[in-house]
């Protein structure tokens, strides 16, 4: 059964009332649902030209479960291509005339990758949110931020200093 057009509802067969509360993820009227042979699982198409599978006994979308799931795994190996980066810029960028000419592209690559990585994860809470899962705590992310921090300040006022220079020299 599908309440208010938009979620879809499932019943106790025994007993009519309702198994959950409501499976949130069509934007649009319901139109059809359908079980899988001898399975746990369902599908439901809706007006919003969407189809989404749940999981009978656990009321989720997996379809949407394993997209972020799989998100989330690309996440994490660039969080790591991220943390080499960082290693890198701690350990190896020593040298301040070189700030402009060698060191510029990493420092804002990874400022950029951080900054982008804070947006990527607050869709995945919203997501996990909205699908009823526990919501994941991004502390490394937070972490490399805030090393990264006194680096990206020190850099990317050494390499605009250069740049002013090098503008004022022309």
């Amino acid at each position: 059964a599908s309440s208010e057009d938009v979620y879809v509802q499932l019943f106790s067969a025994v007993s009519g009332k309702p198994r959950a509360d409501p499976l949130k993820g069509h934007t649009a009227t319901v139109r059809a649902a359908a079980w899988a042979p001898a399975s746990q699982a369902f599908v439901t198409c809706a007006d919003d030209n969407s189809v989404r599978m749940w999981h009978f006994l656990v009321n989720r979308n997996i379809t949407e479960i394993a997209e972020l799931e799989g998100e989330q795994m690309v996440f994490n190996h660039d969080m790591g291509e991220w943390g080499e980066l960082l290693f890198k810029i701690r350990g190896n960028f020593r040298v301040y005339t070189e700030g402009l000419s060698k060191y510029k592209p990493d420092i804002y690559k990874l400022r950029a990758a951080l900054d982008q990585g804070v947006t990527r994860t607050q869709s995945y809470v919203r997501r996990e949110q909205l699908l009823g899962l526990d919501v994941t705590d991004y502390f490394e992310l937070d972490g490399m931020i805030d090393d990264f921090a006194p680096y990206y300040l020190l850099w990317d006022t050494v390499i605009k200093f250069h740049q002013s220079e090098m503008d004022w020299l022309s």
